[in-house]
């Protein structure tokens, strides 16, 4: 009874830990961190 319940512990922290490793792999691949700024937006005044 105790394996049983073992195996379906570990069965779904494997499914949660493959979900989360595969929405963050999906983030980086996805994710567009380049943006083009303008050349009169930043401007140095002092």
């Amino acid at each position: 009874m105790i394996k049983r319940i073992m195996r379906i512990w570990f069965t779904i922290a494997v499914y949660e830990l493959g979900k989360w490793i595969g929405r963050e792999v999906y983030y980086k691949f996805t994710s567009y961190d380049s943006v083009k700024v303008p050349k009169d937006f930043y401007e140095k005044k002092d």
